[in-house]
């Protein structure tokens, strides 16, 4: 096994004197919400964590927001996807404008149902309430029609803009997790079978729960192909295996039994509790493969990815040791 950590959101390392994201929800007529952000959806499932977040934060139903992502158009400034940053920085600009927008629609609701203050209201589900008297209220959807008509047409639009400044020198956050493998270990030939892969991540409140398994399972995969699979020897500045025949890849048929415990703590920077899960879960696999092997045969691997033949070559010269 091995332990690791990673920055949950990181702060920017190029030309810019801080990290940022933002965000904007726009409520239209019938109660759809448009999300704007400038986060880009790469396979890792932000836009759908995007649109929970958003979902909760107006207490509107999941499948009203429509999530427009990357449309440098329309979508407000966002540093990018990278560095663990898409759940803390674009969800905390996502919550930030649906809070606005959710203000803006309550300071409306408050004027026609006449309570005292904005506060003795809340909206969940659909249902725009007075909160000491959650019977009390009126559809979101017929609420969204009278403010529109109300505001001559013109649409709620929120605005969010988040940035970790003050908050730690590299980043406001940090995930924490330990890795174990158990391994099977041929040292005359160094053939690696992986049987298990057990994980157990440090990840905040989980909000994607089925993204944050599918974050860990693929994690496990590109560490494992790492730490034993790719090797990419280069001789003279040309790469010698430049294709995938040569190139090794870990294949679905050689992916180990995956195990994860999510650790549910609290992070106070990330939305609803949330920070950086998947990215971080690379760096101990390797490290543990190694302790793998080390506890399995007495071999300390050094360099990754470790390979069949380092391992042979390793056991060869061990015996050779031994029986001087």
């Amino acid at each position: 096994s091995a332990a690791g950590f990673m920055s949950g959101g990181i702060f920017n390392w190029f030309d810019s004197p801080y990290s940022f994201s933002s965000a904007v929800v726009t409520i239209n007529y019938d109660g759809t919400v448009e999300l704007h952000v400038g986060a880009q959806e790469i396979g890792q499932g932000s836009s759908t964590t995007m649109a929970m977040i958003c979902a909760e934060a107006l207490g509107v139903k999941l499948e009203d927001i429509k999530v427009h992502m990357g449309d440098t158009d329309h979508s407000p400034a966002d540093l990018g996807a990278w560095g663990s940053r898409q759940t803390l920085m674009a969800g905390n600009a996502t919550k930030m404008a649906a809070e606005d927008a959710k203000r803006q629609l309550l300071e409306f609701a408050n004027a026609k149902l006449g309570y005292n203050i904005i506060y003795d209201l809340d909206i969940k589900q659909g249902w725009v309430y007075n909160v000491a008297r959650p019977e009390r209220g009126i559809s979101y959807y017929d609420l969204c029609k009278e403010a529109l008509r109300g505001k001559e047409g013109q649409r709620i639009i929120g605005r969010g803009f988040y940035t970790p400044r003050r908050k730690g020198m590299i980043s406001p956050a940090y995930s924490y997790m330990v890795q174990g493998l158990d391994v099977e270990i041929d040292p005359e030939t160094g053939y690696i079978k992986i049987h298990e892969s057990v994980t157990a991540h440090d990840c905040g409140q989980p909000i994607n729960t089925l993204g944050l398994i599918g974050q860990l399972e693929g994690a496990a995969s590109m560490a494992i192909g790492f730490g034993y699979y790719e090797y990419l020897p280069v001789e003279d500045g040309k790469v010698m295996n430049p294709n995938l025949v040569d190139y090794k890849l870990i294949r679905a048929p050689e992916m180990p039994n995956c195990q994860i415990i999510e650790i549910d703590t609290y992070e106070p920077e990330g939305p609803y509790g949330a920070k950086e899960a998947g990215e971080g879960l690379t760096n101990p696999h390797a490290a543990a493969l190694g302790n793998a092997i080390f506890h399995g045969c007495g071999l300390q691997m050094k360099e990754a990815p470790i390979r069949a033949e380092a391992i042979a070559k390793a056991w060869k010269e061990k015996n050779l040791k031994e029986k001087k």
